[in-house]
């Protein structure tokens, strides 16, 4: 994940470490902003194919990538997952593997 920095020599840079460690997905990730709070949800595949959420913490000494509700979003594997943020409040849509293919609906609070 990066982060685009404007002015006179506008550059990239990197928010945590990505890769693996950082994001075991597989598929597509949704991305959504809030005020000045990322959050992504994707398809983990250190958990079992499971929907996880994380925000960025900006924090100036320890930056990092936190999960959202400390774990994952879904009972079973998830598909097809959508990320919107409203009122500073992460929701999430999938194809819940957990029920049979059906769509799941979940808040954050």
């Amino acid at each position: 994940m990066k982060k685009l920095f404007t002015g006179a020599s506008p550059y990239w840079e990197d928010l945590g470490t990505v890769g693996k460690s950082e994001f075991g997905y597989y598929g597509v990730v949704s991305l959504a902003v809030s005020t000045e709070t990322i959050y992504v949800a994707y398809r983990d595949a250190q958990a079992n194919g499971k929907v996880v959420v994380k925000k960025w913490n900006k924090d100036v000494v320890n930056p990092a990538w936190e999960v959202v509700g400390g774990g994952p979003a879904s009972a079973g594997t998830a598909e097809y997952i959508t990320l919107i943020v409203l009122n500073h409040v992460p929701y999430i849509a999938f194809k819940d593997g957990a029920k049979s293919g059906k769509v799941t609906v979940r808040k954050f609070e």
